[in-house]
């Protein structure tokens, strides 16, 4: 299966609960396509250690905001329709992934 066809494929099925992992798993994808010396300077040994350090991110969130669906899809369907210049700020739909009074969730999600 193509990566485009797993991205989409995500967007439409992610849940509360595979949305971090699939949000970790969209977001090292296309860092890793968009950016590859930053990732492989980041991720030395690779797309596990990158959806493992993403994940653990977006869980600090996922403890203390309220998921909202349509945003969190909307995210993954941006994660996957954005060039990687129109990514170059990261995905904007993905801060309304979560409500919450936590802070910037981007920043969160984005370290």
């Amino acid at each position: 299966m193509s990566s485009v066809l797993a991205l989409v494929l995500l967007a439409c099925a992610t849940t509360v609960e595979t949305f971090p992992e699939d949000y970790a798993t969209a977001l090292c994808a296309r860092t890793q396509e968009c950016d590859r010396g930053a990732f492989e300077d980041d991720y030395a040994t690779g797309m596990d250690a990158c959806v493992a350090d993403k994940n653990e991110a977006i869980a600090e969130v996922a403890a203390n905001c309220d998921w909202v669906e349509l945003k969190a899809k909307a995210c993954l369907e941006e994660l996957h329709n954005e060039t990687c210049g129109e990514l170059e700020d990261g995905a904007s739909s993905c801060a309304d992934a979560y409500s919450c009074d936590a802070g910037d969730i981007i920043d969160i999600l984005l370290r």
